[in-house]
């Protein structure tokens, strides 16, 4: 059975210890939205000029690859002991009615957990995340799932280098192991993974060749090439697709502007159809940022 949406007692219990909860229709709530808003509007403000400036939105294709591969150089232990560190402070969004101020890592956290509950439900045998970067969800998801095999693409060869090298830690020991609470008993399964340097436009796989195929926030960067992406994904795809993107009926229309000022994902779910994917569920109860929400999306190989 699928699992359900998130509920705020669910979201409160994830958070980390001291974090608060602001109703979002009490003073100090509407205080900060509209400081959110003012945010907003400046952020989208300040892409707009740069377009102007530069004759186009966003970064192009060879910009994205370039800027993940300088953000993907670091170190491995530098990685891990970043999970040590406290994150940011930034309002994270939950439903209509709450705001949460709160350590960063918390929530991200507890959407790795809910891709791997959404995953874990759908019983595959393979499973292959595009745009992996250096492997975060991959190793929370094979320790928890040691009869899956996975495989991760990733445009950055720096990403790709990390997280192989990651892969050989004793990652239970680590920062990150203890905020994911990594198990040393599968950790074969995470030895396992097989971690390949590709673009999304052009996957070295065959058709079918896994079970499911699912991206986190990574299709978000390629607008200008997203049919290509999502036509390749669902030629590898033998049975699920499960995207986790800010969708434009998921978004409201600030949020929307935003993902347009900076040339980003602008998909709906409505538009999945055309591409060979039949929406099977839809998950939207999830901790937001303020700029804009994603949603979990469920698809069928059509």
């Amino acid at each position: 059975m699928n699992p359900n949406e998130l509920t705020l007692e669910e979201f409160a219990a994830a958070l980390s210890p001291g974090s608060r909860m602001i109703d979002a229709e009490s003073a100090e709530g509407r205080r900060l939205r509209r400081t959110i808003a003012r945010g907003l509007v400046h952020l989208t403000l300040r892409e707009v000029i740069r377009a102007v400036q530069s004759g186009h939105r966003g970064r192009r294709a060879g910009e994205v690859q370039q800027y993940y591969q300088h953000w993907y150089k670091e170190e491995p232990l530098e990685v891990i002991k970043s999970y040590g560190r406290p994150g940011r402070a930034i309002p994270f969004r939950f439903g209509s009615e709450h705001i949460a101020i709160t350590d960063a890592r918390y929530p991200l956290r507890l959407i790795t957990e809910r891709l791997g509950k959404i995953i874990a439900a759908q019983n595959p045998r393979e499973v292959c995340e595009v745009g992996c970067g250096h492997g975060r969800n991959l190793f929370y998801l094979a320790n928890r799932m040691p009869s899956i095999e996975f495989s991760g693409y990733e445009l950055s060869a720096a990403a790709v280098n990390v997280a192989r090298r990651l892969q050989q830690l004793d990652l239970p020991c680590t920062e990150y192991g203890r905020l994911y609470r990594l198990e040393n008993s599968t950790m074969d399964n995470v030895r396992r993974i097989r971690f390949e340097q590709a673009s999304a436009f052009k996957l070295p796989a065959a058709d079918e060749s896994f079970d499911l195929v699912f991206t986190s926030a990574a299709l978000e960067q390629m607008q200008d090439g997203l049919d290509d992406a999502l036509a390749e994904i669902r030629r590898v795809a033998r049975r699920h697709v499960l995207l986790y993107e800010p969708f434009g009926d998921y978004n409201d229309s600030l949020g929307r502007l935003y993902l347009w000022s900076r040339n980003y994902f602008r998909l709906r779910t409505s538009d999945l159809a055309r591409h060979g994917l039949r929406v099977v569920r839809i998950w939207r109860s999830l901790p937001v940022k303020p700029t804009f929400a994603y949603a979990f999306a469920l698809c069928e190989r059509a």
